[in-house]
């Protein structure tokens, strides 16, 4: 004899079917865009690239945070995207300020699930 499932254990199993197809593709969403954040480099206005990963964002909030009183034009001396690790450029203040907001807006961009993939 040939077990027939009830209606309601056809819906239970299907309902745990598409949970399972909803993680996944939650967790493939968060993977695909961590990758994206982890790559990612901002370009000023002025042509200068800026990492701006997670950690990169962090820095740059740093610097803003701690020439805050300073002019737009004040110097602070940065390891660009465009240089080896560790070696200093000129950047100004305005230049730190705009990178981060490129870098968060990205960030927020990228992360809204809404969003088309």
């Amino acid at each position: 004899m040939t077990y027939t499932p009830t209606h309601e254990e056809l819906a239970i199993i299907n309902a745990k079917l598409e949970a399972q197809q909803e993680q996944e593709k939650l967790e493939k969403f968060v993977k695909t865009r961590a990758e994206l954040i982890a790559r990612n480099v901002v370009t000023t206005s002025t042509g200068k690239r800026f990492d701006a990963d997670e950690n990169s964002m962090i820095r740059l909030c740093n610097a803003v945070i701690k020439h805050l009183s300073k002019p737009d034009d004040h110097i602070v001396m940065w390891s660009t995207a465009d240089v080896g690790t560790g070696v200093m450029v000129e950047c100004t203040k305005a230049e730190i300020v705009e990178a981060h907001y490129l870098a968060t807006e990205f960030f927020g961009d990228v992360w809204d699930i809404n969003k088309n993939n």
